[in-house]
C-alpha cells in the first residue's frame, strides 16, 4: 500500500485543496501536484477521487475531535467552556 507518511501527505494535500475548491473542482492531477507525487501514485492509496474525500473527510473530522478534546481538558469553568465551545460549533457550519 505504500508508506503510511506518504498516505497521509496526500490526503492532508486533498484536504486542503478541496476545502478551497470543492469536491468537483479537484483532480487527482491537481493532488498530485501539491503533495510533489505522480497522479499514479494516489491510486496506489486510494481507489478514487470520492474515496481520497472520505479520507479526508474523516482527517478533518479527528482533528477538530483532538482540537475539541484538548479544549475541554483544560482552562476556564465548564460553564465558559460550553458557551465557547457551542459558540464554535455554530461557527464551523
Amino acid at each position: 500500500m505504500g508508506r503510511p507518511s506518504k498516505r497521509n501527505d496526500i490526503v492532508q494535500a486533498a484536504a486542503r485543496l478541496f476545502a478551497d475548491h470543492g469536491l468537483a473542482a479537484v483532480s487527482i492531477n491537481d493532488i498530485a501536484k501539491a503533495c510533489g507525487v505522480r497522479a499514479g501514485s494516489i491510486y496506489r492509496h486510494f481507489e478514487s477521487k470520492e474515496d481520497l474525500f472520505e479520507a479526508s473527510l474523516h482527517l478533518v473530522l479527528d482533528e477538530a475531535q483532538a482540537a475539541r478534546h484538548g479544549f475541554l481538558s483544560s482552562g476556564p469553568r465548564p460553564e465558559e467552556k460550553l458557551k465557547t465551545s457551542i459558540y464554535r460549533s455554530i461557527l464551523e457550519h
